[in-house]
């Protein structure tokens, strides 16, 4: 198949540059499909454009709010090329939030192109879905769900890296990797550190990503609070080998998040024997049931009361980071999703729905 992929590529941008450049690679590797990414900001004129697409047996589009999207619908449209869109989560609930008026307008004057004429929508889990059929309830007729995969050391033997846990430490060390954004709940999480400093709990928080307003302000709080050897900020890392070292060096991921639809950072994390502290708004099912970490809401003082608790469960700390392995293994490898996934690209392209996770 001959396959473009469509939206924001740039590393800073977060999880949907990140599933792009993943699906081109296996993609091209395993099936020989020719695949492109075309980035959302690239200047091109309209003629261009449609000459670029004709090409393609099909577009997936993980961009919503450009206009270049509805000129590239509009063009698929009128080439009689199938379009599909992968929303990651800007359809919910508290997404919509930001700028709701121009949303609610750009959706209102493009319905159309971007929820009629689409040949499908892909969501990442079932309750992405269930907050979008709040703006549109036909959502159902043409979806398919499958959530995001990432690729799996196996070569690495789970005893080796146990081995090497710092939890024994005396401080707890929480480590937040990913866009430093309102929506991912680092207000409430510093507001815990000082707390915690006044009750002397010892927990030192890593927050890595790349520089943003919002980084700025969490900056004045630290600074504020006088938490500067609590709380480091540390420069977006994006390679792998990187991030297996803060991995190997921190006790938990952490993501208090408002918002999210379906965090590769999360699951990285625990496919490397990192346990997981994240609220229930990440969509990580069955977190406390699987024993692969824990659930905390956005209040400071309950947070503080949950990180007390988990560091006087010390003791359970292996079994967490061996259940956290195992569950990664099972549930989000990228071989075995991309696989349904380009299944569900097939059915659309022939126009049939042979794959069983369609609505």
């Amino acid at each position: 198949m001959k396959i473009l992929l469509f939206g924001n590529s740039s590393k800073e941008s977060g999880g949907p540059a990140q599933v792009m450049k993943i699906l081109n690679k296996i993609l091209e590797n395993k099936y020989n499909d020719e695949v492109e990414i075309l980035d959302t900001n690239t200047q091109i004129t309209n003629k261009n454009l449609k000459i670029k697409i004709s090409k393609f047996d099909l577009i997936h589009i993980h961009e919503l709010w450009s206009i270049q999207t509805i000129k590239l619908t509009h063009f698929a449209e009128k080439l009689g090329i199938p379009y599909l869109f992968t929303f990651h989560g800007v359809l919910n609930n508290w997404s919509l939030k930001k700028n709701k008026f121009l949303k609610k307008v750009f959706l209102q004057i493009f319905k159309k192109k971007i929820l009629l004429k689409s040949s499908a929508f892909h969501f990442l889990n079932k309750l992405e879905l269930l907050e979008a059929n709040e703006i549109y309830q036909k959502f159902n007729k043409k979806s398919f769900i499958l959530q995001n995969g990432i690729e799996l050391n196996k070569n690495v033997k789970l005893k080796e890296i146990l081995n090497t846990s710092n939890h024994k430490k005396e401080n707890l060390n929480l480590l937040f990797l990913g866009r430093i954004h309102s929506k991912k709940g680092l207000i409430p999480l510093i507001n815990t550190i000082k707390l915690a400093k006044e009750e002397k709990f010892k927990v030192n928080l890593n927050i890595v990503g790349p520089k943003s307003a919002h980084c700025d302000y969490l900056k004045t709080m630290v600074e504020k609070y006088e938490l500067d050897n609590q709380v480091k900020f540390l420069p977006a890392i994006y390679e792998m080998s990187e991030k297996k070292i803060l991995f190997n060096q921190n006790d938990y991921f952490i993501l208090p998040s408002y918002d999210e639809a379906d965090s590769v950072a999360v699951k990285e994390a625990l496919a490397n024997n990192l346990p997981i502290i994240v609220s229930k708004e990440c969509k990580i099912q069955d977190v406390e049931k699987k024993e692969i970490g824990y659930l905390i809401s956005h209040n400071p003082k309950d947070i503080l009361k949950k990180l007390i608790m988990i560091k006087n469960n010390s003791n359970l700390y292996t079994s967490l980071q061996q259940n956290s392995s195992e569950y990664a293994n099972k549930n989000f490898d990228i071989l075995k999703i991309t696989e349904a996934y380009r299944n569900n690209l097939i059915d659309i392209v022939s126009g049939v729905k042979y794959s069983d996770n369609w609505i």
